[in-house]
């Protein structure tokens, strides 16, 4: 992918951008698309732990392959939120500051590298009608497909993203009661949120990443995106 600079990760209605959404010295890689009919906002991240390959591997394939002629609404994308963990084949944490970038959320403005990656994350959330954080287990993480709702938010909160759950092809479903959290933290603040995880131990296999792929799919029509 070729990225452009921006300060805002913006589409026009019939477009799709490619860009690295800047703040100060952050970067994130994202790709917006504004469909050409109307539908909701969602908003999907990966790579908050950045050796999860599964989840990212499927981001940067989604964001290739979906457009504005495919998307109702506006779907944005972030392939890599937490890049040093990415080249540094870090477990769970962010390089500059050895945090665990989600467990800050929802950050701060001055705060360490992890603590403004967070900030910078939930302006995305709070612009959105819905949130998924993709995750695929860890360098030490063998994980079994699963799903976890928020369970501290609003009922009509949680109530939305649980039906949203029922549609993945994971036969776990978690109600999870803690607070912390990237999308915890965005249902905390009333945007229905959900946690995949697929694949795990520092691989990914290409049944892995489309399987990925098909919930996702399945997720946004769900949503009516």
């Amino acid at each position: 992918m070729n990225f452009h600079q921006t300060s805002r990760a913006e589409a026009a209605p019939g477009q799709k951008t490619i860009a690295l959404l800047r703040e100060r010295d952050l970067s994130l890689p994202v790709t917006t698309i504004h469909g050409n009919r109307p539908g909701p906002r969602v908003l999907l991240t990966a790579g908050i732990h950045g050796c999860e390959y599964c989840s990212i591997q499927a981001a940067i394939e989604l964001a290739s392959e979906l457009d504005q002629d495919v998307v109702a609404g506006r779907l944005t994308i972030v392939h890599l939120a937490n890049a040093s963990g990415f080249s540094e084949r870090l477990s769970e944490i962010v390089a500059e500051d050895g945090k665990n970038l989600n467990r800050v959320f929802p950050g701060r403005d001055d705060g360490s590298q992890a603590e403004r990656l967070a900030h910078l994350i939930t302006s995305l959330q709070d612009d959105a009608d819905f949130y998924v954080d993709m995750h695929g287990g860890d360098l030490h993480e063998s994980m079994h497909p699963l799903v976890f709702i928020p369970g501290v938010a609003e009922k009509r909160i949680t109530d939305r993203a649980r039906e949203a759950a029922k549609v993945l092809d994971v036969d776990v479903r978690v109600l999870s009661s803690a607070t912390t959290g990237a999308y915890n933290s965005a249902a905390l603040r009333g945007v229905p949120s959900l946690l995949i995880e697929r694949g795990g131990n520092g691989v990914w296999s290409r049944a892995e990443v489309d399987a990925y792929k098909r919930d996702i799919r399945a997720l946004l029509a769900h949503l009516q995106l």
